[in-house]
């Protein structure tokens, strides 16, 4: 039984690479040039947006812890958003805006000289979509770009094509951008699996491959041993 399971162990990772490049779109994420050092950042909200902050806010640091652990992007571990009222790195307030902008991010100088980024969400916008819009503009915070993956089951939360949710895509190109990347796209592997924190469906089948193949040798091995 413990061989069977660290063969499972060990066909794990190869599996999990085969259903990416089975399952995956093509996903390309814009950064900028600026060096983006890992560290916690501090986001003061209005108090009406406070909430929808929260669980942008929430929604990104899974994501991060999780795929950090997951695909031993280490460099990830203690990058993390926090919602504070004071010492603040961005604001998110309502304000108006064009009509065709659900939100824009816009860098500022708090009274300290500090740079720091302003998040204005369109006091227009529909209150179940606040907290998606958020999380796009979080990207901006980070040093990402809109990105697109035409053919995705779900949106990266870097996709300009639609609002959607934090996935390993977008974690991914953190990643290459807190390495210090020298380009301004990042190109995700094909090998990569496409899922969110909350939803890690290719590695449940993944998961499942393997244990079926390592009991499948397992099997094998038993009959030749008692041929």
């Amino acid at each position: 039984m413990l061989r069977t399971i660290g063969v499972a162990f060990l066909l794990f990772l190869p599996v999990s690479a085969l259903v990416g490049y089975a399952t995956n779109p093509s996903t390309i994420v814009f950064t900028d040039l600026v060096r983006r050092e890992v560290g916690v950042m501090r986001v003061c909200p209005s108090p009406d947006l406070k909430h929808d902050t929260e669980r942008a806010a929430a929604e990104w640091n899974t994501a991060i812890a999780f795929f950090s652990a997951r695909f031993g992007w280490f460099e990830l571990l203690g990058m993390r958003f926090e919602v504070v009222e004071t010492g603040c790195d961005a604001y998110v307030v309502p304000g108006k805006l064009p009509e065709r902008f659900n939100a824009m991010t816009l860098p500022a100088e708090d009274d300290g000289n500090k740079v720091v980024h302003v998040v204005v969400v369109s006091d227009t916008l529909a209150p179940e979509r606040r907290s998606s819009v958020v999380a796009h503009e979080f990207i901006h915070i980070l040093g990402l770009r809109e990105g697109f993956s035409p053919k995705a089951p779900f949106r990266p939360v870097t996709d300009t094509s639609g609002l959607g949710r934090v996935t390993s895509h977008d974690v991914y190109a953190l990643y290459v951008k807190v390495r210090g990347a020298d380009s301004t796209a990042v190109s995700v592997p094909p090998y990569i699996p496409y899922m969110t924190a909350d939803m890690p469906l290719p590695d449940i089948a993944s998961a499942a491959v393997s244990v079926l193949a390592a009991l499948t040798l397992d099997r094998m091995f038993r009959r030749r041993r008692k041929v």
